[in-house]
């Protein structure tokens, strides 16, 4: 099957999937050069990365135009709304 990940079960593709993406975002950024580690600029820009509050729920919702088309995950703006 193309696009499925190796592996004879089932929990082992998911262990192989978990892992793929464990060392592409699971790791704290690091400069090649002298391991110098990027430190993180949420604290420092006042972003919050922390789960949405309801404020930002019903602003975001009420922005969203119905009648439009549906975006890449093909759900049409009236399911969402």
């Amino acid at each position: 099957m193309q696009g499925q990940l190796e592996g004879d079960t089932k929990e082992e593709r998911v262990r192989n999937w978990y892992t793929h993406f464990s060392n592409l975002l699971g790791k704290p950024p690091v400069a090649e050069e002298d391991n110098v580690v990027i430190n993180k600029v949420f604290d420092e820009l006042g972003i919050d990365d922390g789960p949405f509050t309801l404020e930002e729920f019903y602003k975001a919702k009420k922005t969203i135009s119905e009648g439009k088309a549906c975006g890449e995950d093909r759900i049409t703006p009236e399911v969402i709304k």
